[in-house]
Formats: structure tokens, sequence, C-alpha cells
């Protein structure tokens, strides 16, 4: 699903190790963007889970998510859709400092109503 410039919206990480499991713990997430290029994000345990938090007992890597604003889609010259998303919305950015990234549609989803 295609997210809309409105709202906010889930960008798919995936936790790669447990750096402390006190609380509320820290762990590195991976992302890499739709120009192939890696990032990664280091935080706060719940940052990125939204309950089934990981433990020391986790098997990593597992799937995260991070708070994102679709900012708009771009079409490259190849024709494929990009999204620009900003993970400001929580003042989530990566170890080098970036919060605005180009991301393809498969890697974002609307969030579930619980």
């Amino acid at each position: 699903m295609i997210a809309r410039p409105s709202g906010w919206c889930l960008l798919k990480v995936e936790a790669v190790e447990l750096i402390e499991d006190d609380f509320p713990g820290r762990v590195p997430v991976h992302l890499v963007d739709a120009t192939h290029v890696p990032r990664t994000f280091e935080d706060k345990i719940p940052i990125f889970f939204l309950g089934d938090e990981p433990t020391s007992a986790t098997r990593f890597p597992v799937p995260a998510h991070i708070r994102c604003q679709v900012l708009r889609t771009e079409r490259h010259a190849d024709g494929r859709e990009v999204l620009v998303v900003s993970t400001a919305v929580d003042g989530v950015e990566t170890v080098d400092g970036l919060h605005e990234f180009r991301v393809r549609p498969d890697q974002v989803e609307q969030p579930t109503a619980d």
C-alpha cells in the first residue's frame, strides 16, 4: 500500500542486535534505501517496536519500524516510484544525522488500528 502524504506511516527497518536490555534498552536498526544505500539508526527500543520488544533471548535480526511521514512521491528516470519520507516525526535520525530518505513504496506501511 502506498502511503498518503498526510499523517504518519511506518517505515520498515531491521533490528540487528541488542545493545542494552535494561529499560528502555537500545538497539541499532538498519534500512537500505531506494538508492541501495545502507542507513543505521540507534535509539531506545520503544522507538522501533510497538509491543513484542526484543530481549536478550531474541534471535536477531528482527523486523522493526520507525514512524515516518511521507513528504512526496517521485519517479526515477527508469520509471520506478520512490517515496521521500522523514523520520523527524519522533526526532529519529541516522547515526550520521539524517532524517529524510528515498524509499521503495513496499518499505512503508500504514499503521494498524488496535
